[in-house]
C-alpha cells in the first residue's frame, strides 16, 4: 500500500509510514480506489478495465497483450531483462544455422588449441538471425562447460560517448553496474585490474581504461592534466594499448569470446581500437565475432574496406521447409495446426525469421490464434482472410497498428528522442501534447496524467517494444527501442508539424536535465533544434560542444562541429560567426591546413569591420599574416603583420603591438636578415617584459635564441633557449616546450653532442604528437633525420625524412619543406644517387627563390657543391663537377656573410677546403680551412674545429 500523503511503500500491517509519518489507515472508499487503480489494467482494443491477472479482455476478448507479454514487470527501477526469443511466452528455437553454428564452434576449438586468434564476420539483412545465432552459440559454450569469457556489446544508433560500447562490455565483464557510485566503479576496476595484472602495472592499465570508458581517476599521476592538454588521438592510443594488455592478460587466464554485435552504428574510433586489438592479440587464445546488418552499411563505411581480409558468414532466408518446421515449433501448443497458417506464413516471410515472429503475434494479437485454452486453437476461415504483410517494414507497420492509440501516441514521442530516450523526457512531451489539447490547469496536481503515462510505457515495455536500460544519468530512467527499424518506421509517421514541435522540446529538455558538460550532449541537442528549426540555437549548441572538443584536443570533430556552427548561424548573431571563424583558423592552422586556415581568418577579419572590432581586426590581420608566411607569401605576410601593427598602435595595445613586432622580425629572419630581425623581436621582448605574460616573452626569447644560434653564437643562444624554456614549463605551455627541446637539439647537435641532441629531439617528437601538434612535428622529424644523417645511419635518417615530409606537404609549409629537401639530397648522395640527389636540391633551390631567401639560397648552394663535389673523382665528371661546386661553394659563402650567417659560411668555407686539397691545391686550401678553424673555434663548434684541423693535418 501507497502512503496518501508522500507516495511511499507502507509494509503490510504498517500503521504509519516509514517517510513521512503519516497514518496508514485510510476510508474503504479509498482503499477501494486505490486498488482499482493498482490492479485493473485497461483493455487496448475496446479500453474497459479487467484485472491485471486475465489474458483475455472479459468484454471483447481480445488479448491483454498484444504482442509477446514474457515478463510481468515492477514499478521499481530494478528490472529483470526481457528475454528475446519468445512468442507469447513460448521460446522458439532456431532452425536452418546448424552450419552456420559449426563453424563458431570449430572456430572456437582452433582459438583454444592454438592459442592463435581468429576473426569471424556473421552479416545480413534485419531480422535474418544474426543475434540469435550467437545467443544459440553462447548457450553451446555454456552447455559444454566451456572456461572461455565472454565480452559481449552491441554498437547502438545513439548519441553517447565514442566508446560506449566498449564500456557496456568492460562493466559486465567485471561485474561494474551502469549505475554503480563512482568511487565503487573505479575500485572494482583497479581490483579487476590487479587480479589480472602482475608486478605495478596494474594501476596504471586501469586509469588508462577507466579513461576510455568513462570512469575517471582524478588526479591520476597516469593522466597528468590530460583532460586539458593531450591530444585525443595520442589519449586514445595510450588507452588503447592499456586495454590491449588488460584482455592479453585476461586471455592468458581464459580463452576469450568477443562479440562486438550491430557495428554498422559504431563511430570510426572504435575500428581503429578493432584493429590495434586484433593485431595485437594475435598470439592470444581470442575469437572475435563481428555482426553488422547489410542493409544498413553505407558505402564508404570502414566495414566495407575489410570484407576482403575477413572470414564471413553471410546469413541466407530460411528455405520454405526451416520456415514451415520453425512455425510449427513455436505453435506446438495448437491443436490441429491448419496448413494454411503455415503455407500463408511461409509464402509471405521470404526466410526470415524476424518475419515469422511479427507475423504469429499478429494472428495472436487479433484473435486468429486463441491462447486461452491450454490447447490454443486456430481459426482456420480468418487466416485464410487476414492480409499479412510482405516485408520486415510491412510487419513493423501491421505490429504498430495493433497498437491503442494511446500507445502509439507516446512511442511517437519517444521515436522524435531517438533509439534511446528517458521516462522524463516523455512524461514533458505529453505534457505539452495535454497542454494543447486540454482546458486543464491542474498540472501536476493531476496525477492521474502522470500515472496515465507510466502505464503506457509499462505497457509498452509488456509488449516488448521498449526496454529498460542502466546505463544514463542517474537522476534519469532510461529506455531504448528494441528494433531500430520499429524506431525509424514511427518516426517516418510523424507529421511535420509534429516532428517540429517534438524536437524544439526534447532540445530545451535535454540542455535543462542533460546539462553542457558532454560534447555528445551537446551536439544531440544542437541536431534535435536544427530538426525543430531553431538554427539560431543550434548554432550556438555546435559551437559549445566545439569548444568541449577542443578542450580535449579533438581537432577533427570540433572543425567539423565549428562549420556547422557557421552554417547555422545568421546575421543575428554575428559575434557568433566572429567567434567561430577565429577558433575555425586556429584549429586548421593546428592542423597544419594553411590555405583552409587562411580563408577562415579572412572571414574572421570582415566580421570583425563589419562590427568595428580594432583589435579582433588587428588580430585578423597578424593571423592572416602568419598564414602566408607558412605558404611562403612573404611579402603578402609582410604587409598584413604591418597593418596589424598600426591597427594595435591605434587602440594603444601593448601585447598586440609587440606581437605584431614579433612577426615581423620573423620574416625578416627567414629570409636571412638577422641583424633586422634581432631588432624586431628585441623590441617586441622589452614590451612583453612589461606585460608579464610568460608564454610571450617565452616566444620572444626563443626567436632571438634562434637568430643567434644561425649566426653561430652557440652560448648566447644557450642562454635564451634556457630562460625560455623554464617559462614555458612554469606555465605549462606545451607548445612551446616543443619547440624549445627543439632549438636545444638543435643547439647541442651544433655542438657536437649528438647524444644530448638526440634526447632532446626524441623528447620533443613524442610531446609534439601528443598534443597533435603538426607543424613542430614536421620540423622535428626533419631535425632527427638530419641527426642521424650525421651520424651515417642512412636507414633511420630516410625514415625520419620521408615521415617530415608527408607531415610538412600535408601542412603546406614551404619553409620546413625546403629543409627536408636539402635533407634528403644528402641522403641520396651518401646512397650514390646523385641524379636524385641534384633533383631534390634543385626542388630546394625552386623554394628559396620563390621565398625570396638569400639564407635559404645560401643552404641550397652548399647543398648542391656537396652534389657536386661528391662526383670529382668520376673521370667523365670531374673537370665539370669541380667547377660547379667551387662555384655554388663560393655563392653559398658570399651569401652567408651577407645575412651574418657566420657558422653555415665557416660549413661553405670547410667545403672549399676540402674540395680544394683533394683536388691539390694545398695553399688555397690552407687558406679556407684556417678561416674555416678560425669562426667554429668563436663559436664554440668544436667538433666542426676539430675535423676542420683534422683535414689541414
Amino acid at each position: 500500500m501507497l502512503c496518501k500523503y508522500c507516495g511511499f511503500e507502507i509494509e503490510s500491517g504498517g500503521d504509519l509510514c516509514g517517510r513521512c509519518g503519516s497514518p496508514a489507515n485510510i476510508t474503504s472508499g479509498e482503499r477501494a480506489a486505490l486498488t482499482r487503480q493498482d490492479e485493473s489494467v485497461e483493455c487496448p482494443s475496446c479500453s474497459e478495465l479487467n484485472s491485471s491477472e486475465v489474458e483475455y479482455c472479459a468484454t471483447c476478448g481480445s488479448p491483454m497483450a498484444i504482442i509477446t507479454r514474457v515478463l510481468t514487470l515492477s514499478r521499481t527501477r530494478a528490472r529483470e531483462p526481457l528475454e528475446s526469443w519468445r512468442v507469447y511466452g513460448i521460446e522458439t528455437s532456431m532452425f536452418g544455422r546448424r552450419d552456420e553454428l559449426q563453424t563458431l564452434v570449430k572456430a572456437h576449438k582452433r582459438v583454444t588449441s592454438k592459442s592463435q586468434a581468429e576473426t569471424l564476420a556473421i552479416a545480413g539483412p534485419t531480422g535474418i538471425g544474426k543475434s540469435r545465432l550467437i545467443s544459440e552459440f553462447v548457450r553451446t559454450l555454456d552447455e559444454s562447460m566451456s572456461e572461455s569469457v565472454v565480452y559481449q556489446t552491441e554498437a547502438r544508433d545513439e548519441s553517447a560517448s565514442t566508446f560506449v560500447m566498449i564500456e557496456r562490455m568492460l562493466r559486465a565483464r567485471f561485474y561494474i553496474a551502469e549505475r554503480e557510485a563512482p568511487e565503487t566503479s573505479r575500485r572494482k576496476l583497479l581490483e579487476a585490474s590487479e587480479r589480472l595484472l602482475e608486478g605495478g602495472e596494474s594501476e596504471r592499465v586501469a586509469h588508462l581504461v577507466g579513461e576510455l570508458i568513462g570512469i575517471h581517476f582524478d588526479e591520476s599521476k597516469h593522466l597528468p592534466s590530460v583532460r586539458d592538454t593531450e591530444d585525443a588521438a595520442e589519449l586514445d592510443r595510450r588507452c588503447f594499448n592499456a586495454l590491449l594488455e588488460l584482455l592479453s592478460a585476461d586471455a592468458a587466464q581464459n580463452p576469450l569470446v568477443v562479440v562486438l554485435e550491430d557495428l554498422q552504428y559504431a563511430p570510426n574510433p572504435v575500428f581503429t581500437l578493432l584493429d590495434i586489438l586484433r593485431s595485437g592479440l594475435q598470439d592470444c587464445p581470442v575469437l572475435f565475432i563481428l555482426t553488422w546488418n547489410s542493409d544498413e552499411l553505407p558505402k564508404t563505411h570502414p566495414l566495407r574496406q575489410k570484407n576482403d581480409e575477413l572470414a564471413q558468414i553471410w546469413l541466407q532466408p530460411l528455405s520454405d521447409l526451416e520456415v514451415e518446421h520453425f512455425v510449427r515449433d513455436t505453435l506446438r501448443k495448437a491443436e490441429d495446426l491448419p496448413s494454411s497458417l503455415v503455407e500463408r506464413v511461409t509464402e509471405a516471410a521470404h526466410g526470415n525469421p524476424l518475419i515469422v515472429e511479427e507475423f504469429l503475434r499478429i494472428l495472436i494479437s487479433q484473435g486468429i490464434i486463441d491462447t486461452r485454452f491450454e490447447a490454443w486453437k486456430v481459426d482456420d476461415t480468418r487466416v485464410r482472410e487476414v492480409e499479412l504483410p510482405a516485408t520486415v517494414e510491412g510487419a513493423v507497420e501491421a505490429r504498430l497498428l495493433a497498437l491503442t492509440e494511446d500507445e502509439r501516441l507516446l512511442i511517437s514521442m519517444a521515436s522524435a528522442v531517438g533509439q534511446t530516450f528517458w521516462v522524463e523526457c516523455l512524461h514533458a512531451i505529453y505534457h505539452m501534447h495535454d497542454d494543447l489539447h486540454s482546458d486543464s490547469t491542474l498540472y501536476w496536481e493531476n496525477r492521474e496524467l502522470e500515472q496515465r503515462i507510466n502505464a503506457l510505457i509499462e505497457s509498452l515495455e509488456r509488449k516488448d517494444m521498449i526496454r529498460r536500460s542502466e546505463e544514463g544519468p542517474t537522476h534519469l530512467t532510461q529506455l531504448y527501442f528494441k528494433h531500430r527499424i520499429e524506431q525509424k518506421s514511427i518516426y517516418s509517421r510523424l507529421s511535420g508539424q509534429d516532428r517540429e514541435r517534438y524536437h524544439r522540446l526534447i532540445a530545451q529538455w535535454q540542455k535543462m536535465r542533460l546539462g553542457s558538460n558532454s560534447r555528445s550532449v551537446l551536439e544531440s541537442t544542437g541536431e534535435h533544434f536544427v530538426k525543430g528549426k531553431c538554427l539560431e540555437q543550434a548554432a550556438e549548441t555546435f559551437f559549445l560542444a566545439a569548444e568541449k572538443a577542443r578542450e580535449k584536443y579533438e581537432n577533427e570533430i570540433a572543425i567539423e562541429l565549428l562549420r556547422r556552427t557557421l552554417s547555422l548561424a545568421s546575421d543575428r548573431r554575428l559575434e557568433l560567426k566572429l567567434l567561430g571563424f577565429e577558433a575555425l583558423g586556429e584549429l586548421l592552422v593546428w592542423m597544419g591546413d594553411h590555405e583552409q586556415a587562411l580563408e577562415a581568418y579572412r572571414e574572421f577579419l570582415r566580421f570583425a569591420w563589419i562590427l568595428g572590432d580594432r583589435e579582433r581586426g588587428a588580430r585578423a590581420y597578424n593571423d592572416i599574416g602568419k598564414a602566408h608566411r607558412s605558404l611562403g607569401d612573404y611579402d603578402r605576410a609582410l604587409k598584413n603583420f604591418e597593418t596589424a601593427l598600426g591597427l594595435f598602435r591605434d587602440i594603444d595595445l601593448i601585447a598586440g603591438i609587440a606581437t605584431s613586432l614579433d612577426n615581423i622580425g620573423h620574416i625578416h629572419w627567414v629570409r636571412g636578415d638577422f641583424e633586422e630581425a634581432k631588432t624586431f623581436f628585441n623590441a617586441g621582448l622589452h614590451l612583453r617584459r612589461q606585460t608579464d605574460e610568460p608564454k610571450a616573452i617565452a616566444l620572444s626569447l626563443s626567436h632571438i635564441g634562434s637568430v643567434l644560434l644561425q649566426q653561430g653564437d652557440l652560448k648566447s643562444s644557450m642562454v635564451y633557449f634556457r630562460e625560455s624554456l623554464e617559462l614555458r614549463k612554469a606555465a605549462d605551455d606545451k607548445q612551446g616546450v616543443v619547440d624549445s627541446f627543439n632549438n636545444l637539439g638543435c643547439l647541442l647537435l651544433e655542438r657536437g653532442d649528438v647524444d644530448g641532441a638526440q634526447t632532446l629531439l626524441e623528447e620533443a617528437l613524442e610531446t609534439a604528437r601528443s598534443i597533435g601538434y603538426r607543424g613542430s612535428e614536421s620540423v622535428v622529424l626533419n631535425n632527427l633525420g638530419e641527426l642521424h644523417l650525421q651520424e651515417h645511419r642512412t636507414r633511420e635518417a630516410r625514415q625520419y625524412l620521408e615521415s617530415a615530409m608527408k607531415v610538412a606537404e600535408d601542412g603546406g609549409d614551404m619553409r620546413v619543406v625546403f629543409d627536408i629537401l636539402k635533407n634528403l639530397s644528402r641522403l641520396e648522395l651518401r646512397e650514390t644517387n646523385r641524379e636524385k640527389a641534384l633533383e631534390r636540391i634543385h626542388e630546394a633551390t625552386e623554394i628559396a627563390d620563390h621565398l625570396q631567401s638569400d639564407q635559404l639560397l645560401g643552404l641550397a648552394m652548399q647543398a648542391l657543391a656537396e652534389v657536386h663535389a661528391e662526383a670529382i673523382f668520376d673521370p667523365g665528371l670531374r673537370d665539370a663537377s669541380i667547377a660547379a661546386s667551387q662555384t655554388a661553394f663560393k655563392e653559398a659563402v658570399e651569401l652567408f656573410a651577407k645575412v651574418g650567417n657566420d657558422a653555415e659560411r665557416a660549413k661553405s668555407l670547410l667545403g672549399i677546403g676540402r674540395l680544394q686539397a683533394e683536388t691539390g691545391d694545398i695553399d688555397a686550401a690552407n687558406l679556407a680551412l684556417g678561416e674555416a678553424e678560425e669562426i667554429f673555434e668563436r663559436l664554440g663548434m668544436k667538433e666542426f674545429a676539430k675535423n676542420t684541423r683534422s683535414i689541414m693535418s
